[in-house]
């Protein structure tokens, strides 16, 4: 798997792979955060649904916590605490193999469009 993945200040990570999204990883508070990368509503809050909805069902973060965010066209939710379990790299893995789930719709509209 290849990520265009960075790594912040804080100890964030920054994947900026989606077109539409960015995801960001804070393992300091357990929490993923999805940003817009334009403000296009339709488009970015279906990308962060899908990919909440996909990290719900694989056990990644809780989906009770799953929210808006302080900051305009964002979504957060919370990884739950996991003891002995390198909860960060799992999240790192759903997110790609989610990637890897949208690249044909992705493709799709590249080519559409």
């Amino acid at each position: 798997m290849r990520l265009d993945i960075r790594k912040a200040l804080d100890g964030s990570l920054i994947i900026s792979d989606h077109p539409d999204i960015t995801i960001v990883i804070i393992p300091s508070k357990r929490k993923i955060l999805c940003l817009a990368k334009k403000l296009n509503s339709g488009v970015v809050y279906g990308a962060q649904n899908r990919l909440f909805n996909w990290l719900s069902d694989k056990g990644v973060v809780d989906p009770v916590s799953v929210q808006g965010g302080s900051v305009y066209a964002s979504m957060e939710a919370l990884i739950p605490p996991s003891p002995g379990i390198p909860a960060t790299k799992i999240a790192i893995i759903n997110v790609a193999r989610w990637l890897e789930d949208e690249k044909p719709s992705i493709d799709f509209l590249d080519d559409y469009e």
